[in-house]
């Protein structure tokens, strides 16, 4: 069996006035004669502008966003940390030994991983033991304070593991 294609819709007159206006259109976008929009005029100053931002853009003159003042607090000190990174002064990066308060060597690590901290309450003359130990006195000490109590003691024990 033959398939014939059938044509949908409602049939196209070829002679009609906008079926060759459209033909004329396709005709002038394939040659490149087809002129879309307002013309331009090239004495106008907005082109004589952009004619030599083009310029500068070619020849590599064109400078974007805001300049930059080399009298400012920020240029004068980027200025002397290249002068003394060039004399050998500073080393790029953070210097040795700067790292948290808090790192503990790996001998400290070991040394106080068996070490616990258990508070000791004083109310009213009686001590009571408080609900949770703590593996530093820093963190018991805020966690005191955070609660309010004023009248306490720290004893350290040992944990095996």
């Amino acid at each position: 069996m033959k398939e014939v294609a059938v044509q949908l819709g409602r049939p196209v007159n070829p002679n009609s006035a906008r079926q060759k206006r459209l033909a004329d259109l396709e005709n002038r976008k394939a040659n490149g004669t087809l002129k879309l929009g307002r013309p331009t005029n090239p004495d106008s100053d907005r082109q004589k502008r952009l004619a030599e931002l083009e310029a500068k853009r070619e020849d590599g003159t064109l400078r974007r966003g805001r300049p930059v003042n080399p009298n400012s607090a920020h240029q004068i000190k980027l200025r002397e940390m290249a002068e003394r990174r060039a004399n050998g002064e500073v080393k790029r990066g953070r210097p040795v030994g700067s790292g948290s308060k808090d790192k503990v060597s790996k001998e400290q690590a070991i040394k106080s991983s068996g070490k616990r901290f258990q508070v000791v309450l004083d109310v009213d003359g009686e001590k009571s033991n408080y609900s949770k130990s703590f593996s530093t006195p820093k963190s018991a000490i805020k966690e005191m304070k955070e609660l309010g109590f004023t009248d306490y003691s720290l004893v350290e024990f040992g944990v095996e593991s």
